[in-house]
């Protein structure tokens, strides 16, 4: 449906991605974790998504951030030494619209008593907040009371198990009586699976602690909806050779107390797993370089999991390693999908479930179609469908209530629809869902002779060959949104379309199938001191400038931010503004004087002692300026010591 670019974001990498849906009106966010903060992203009509904002890191950048919300607040850790619990009112966002342009906001309150965490799970029923993985408890789980959202209370700790790498905490209603009610936690721990009782934060128990053969690193778990099994992704199986595609392995947990390895899946692709979410009968995994991959998990009691979609947003392969999808966010009502690709930035997704088409070609000019729907094989059912937006009646009578039962497989419908009952073009909404999976469908027709037109989603006058329909030629200026052609490469962006120009945005403008061909490279020169000028030793050829560097290749001394091409003279003996030529504010306002204390004595003897040998325009204690520290700078000082500044 859309994607947004790390260079838009401003980032050199995500991570996390969770969702948060405003209860005021139902407008739906993305919250994307990435090296400097987190990114929130508005999808607009149509899963379009638009940039907002970012909140910024509490101190420094770091590869891992992780973050969850409860009702309208968002909480955010990382790696980051120091970082904290951060904590933002997502409310904020409400006052949001496009004229403000990038916003960045300030974390509403912050949490200091914990320096890192590795992830975050929450169990909203109690307003309870899980750290996991952080420096405190083995890395083990630090529980805080959030009723008050801005100022979360420790109400206990668990460290017993050792470190947690992820976890999900659920108030249980599965098959096992014992924990009826219970808060249960469920978590991978690096060697394995980890069941505990959290009801009481101030003693939780144990449940159960299951190893698996061939465990190199336990990563991640989630549960069914109906609390039968779980699944666990290893994120270093494949790296180690230990499997011979990406592992998923399913958990019976029908007795919480002594779980049962029902079987794993194996895919016939290599890709390390990361991070996967189970709604309904399905399970959203985020397997790095093979991207986003949709399973059906209803035959998990035999070990079988049934691939039925897959989005790659990393296609130059499928192997090992630790590029493409980091995780994913299923959980929209809406049924989009958000997916945050370390690489590339955030696509927002829709899964195609729903097959509609029109039978006959005349349909047109009649005052009744045939619709097949078609939902595919490798789902369960059965599911409910509806149609939104036909003024019709449906025919054979047996199955004119709204919605109808469809299983697996093709059913055919015929709508009646009266000569007077419409005009121009209709777009009706066909809606297939199940108590926890909701999959959309379009498919817009008029009442004249049929041809296939294309969506044009983003106004470019180019069709998306992906999104054809049947509709009516003469009706094609009245549907604004449909052309004739299908030679669109990306539907989502008005600037990419066949003979575009290309420019340095990494994005194949001109659908030639090249990313930013026929465009100058430009020099970019590290400024490891932060000063604006580059070193020239160091040079890289890019269209957009990597962290750090610059296009000016002119600084003398790229270790010292008081030094460079025009600074002015900071009386210490350098060189600043990069002539080869000491100014009067360049020499020693007192020569000898190295520590500034307005005397010379036997400290700055130890200074120029501890600099001797120094070499280059960067060092301190050189007297005579002639670019480097030795004995005539050292008998030039014994000269001066003693007498005042």
């Amino acid at each position: 449906m859309g994607m947004v670019s790390l260079d838009e974001m401003s980032i050199s990498h995500t991570n996390d991605v969770w969702g948060w849906t405003d209860a005021l009106d139902s407008t739906e966010y993305v919250l994307l974790g990435s090296d400097n903060g987190v990114c929130f992203v508005k999808l607009e009509s149509g899963g379009v998504p638009h940039f907002m904002g970012r909140l910024p890191t509490h101190n420094t950048n770091s590869l891992w951030r992780d973050v969850k919300v409860i009702g309208d607040y968002a909480y955010v850790v990382s790696e980051a030494p120091g970082h904290g619990l951060q904590i933002f009112d997502l409310s904020e966002l409400r006052d949001w619209d496009a004229s403000l342009g990038t916003v960045i906001w300030s974390e509403s309150s912050h949490v200091s008593g914990v320096s890192t965490g590795h992830n975050l799970a929450v169990h909203e029923d109690s307003n309870s907040l899980y750290i996991l993985g952080s420096n405190l408890e083995s890395g083990g789980v630090l529980i805080y009371d959030v009723s008050n959202p801005l100022t979360p209370v420790l109400t206990g700790v668990y460290g017993e198990s050792g470190y947690f790498h992820d976890a999900q905490i659920i108030t249980y209603s599965g098959p096992d009586p014992d924990y009826q009610g219970d808060i249960i936690l469920i978590a991978a721990n690096v060697t394995g699976l980890v069941i505990l009782n959290v009801t009481d934060p101030a003693d939780v128990v144990q449940i159960s602690y299951s190893s698996y053969l061939n465990a190199h690193y336990a990563h991640q778990v989630w549960m069914s909806d109906d609390g039968a099994f779980i699944l666990m992704g290893d994120e270093l199986d494949e790296t180690s050779n230990a499997v011979p595609g990406t592992r998923t392995l399913i958990w019976d947990v029908q007795n919480l107390d002594s779980p049962q390895l029902a079987g794993q899946h194996t895919s016939d692709m290599l890709a390390s797993d990361h991070n996967q979410y189970i709604s309904g009968e399905l399970t959203y995994q985020s397997n790095y370089k093979s991207g986003l991959r949709i399973l059906n998990t209803s035959q998990w009691s035999s070990g079988i999991l049934t691939e039925v979609a897959y989005f790659d947003v990393y296609p130059e392969d499928d192997a090992t390693g630790f590029l493409g999808a980091w995780s994913n966010y299923p959980f929209f009502a809406s049924g989009y999908i958000a997916v945050s690709s370390i690489d590339r930035g955030l696509f927002i997704l829709k899964h195609n479930v729903l097959d509609v088409s029109v039978l006959v070609d005349s349909w047109c000019s009649n005052d009744w179609i045939n619709f097949n729907v078609t939902v595919p094989e490798g789902f369960t059912g059965p599911y409910q469908l509806s149609v939104e937006g036909l003024p019709i009646g449906v025919y054979p009578v047996g199955i004119s209530q709204n919605p109808i039962t469809v299983a697996p497989g093709s059913t055919t419908l015929c709508y009646i629809l009266g000569s007077s009952s419409f005009s121009g073009v209709i777009d009706p909404l066909w809606v297939l869902e199940t108590e926890s999976n909701r999959f959309e469908t379009r498919t817009p027709f008029s009442s004249e002779s049929a041809s296939a037109i294309f969506l044009d989603h983003d106004g470019d006058g180019f069709g998306d060959p992906n999104n054809a329909v049947l509709g009516c030629e003469s009706d094609l200026i009245e549907v604004g949104s449909f052309v004739t052609n299908a030679m669109d490469c990306d539907d989502s962006r008005a600037s990419t379309y066949p003979s575009s120009p290309e420019t340095c945005d990494f994005i194949d403008n001109d659908c030639n199938g090249l990313i930013d061909d026929n465009v100058s490279l430009l020099s970019w020169y590290p400024d490891a001191d932060g000063d604006g000028f580059g070193d020239v030793v160091s040079a890289v050829l890019m269209c957009g400038p990597p962290a750090g560097y610059v296009m000016n290749s002119s600084d003398c001394n790229d270790d010292s931010a008081v030094i460079y091409p025009g600074a002015i003279g900071t009386y210490q003996g350098f060189d600043n503004n990069c002539d080869g030529v000491f100014q009067v504010e360049e020499h020693h306002a007192c020569p000898g004087d190295f520590n500034f204390d307005n005397s010379r004595n036997v400290m700055d003897l130890l200074d120029i002692l501890g600099a001797y040998g120094c070499l280059g325009p960067g060092c301190s204690t050189d007297i005579n300026e002639d670019g480097a520290v030795s004995v005539n700078d050292l008998l030039l000082f014994l000269i001066y010591i003693g007498v005042p500044c």
